[in-house]
């Protein structure tokens, strides 16, 4: 079974110093379970109903295989 990804879309592409492998970041959107209570209902609108995730994919850059994947978590940045 083949499943889609909402807003899929690629992020960075780097190649390792040395050469030996792409770093491919994906981003895309995952939804986001509401819950179940008057105040959610009632604010629907305003609460997000996806949020955004990232994968880092390791390519062997001359066999083009897939090495490795991992999740990429962001660190929260503060607005000035």
């Amino acid at each position: 079974m083949v499943s889609s990804l909402p807003d899929l879309s690629i992020k960075e592409v780097e190649l390792t110093e040395d050469r030996s492998f792409w770093l491919i970041t994906l981003g895309f959107g995952t939804p986001i379970k509401p819950q179940e209570n008057s105040f959610t209902t009632t604010l629907a609108l305003l609460i997000p109903t996806s949020q955004r995730e990232y994968k880092v994919l390791k390519v062997n850059s001359q066999t083009g295989e897939l090495e490795a994947m991992k999740i990429r978590k962001l660190s929260k940045m503060s607005c000035h």
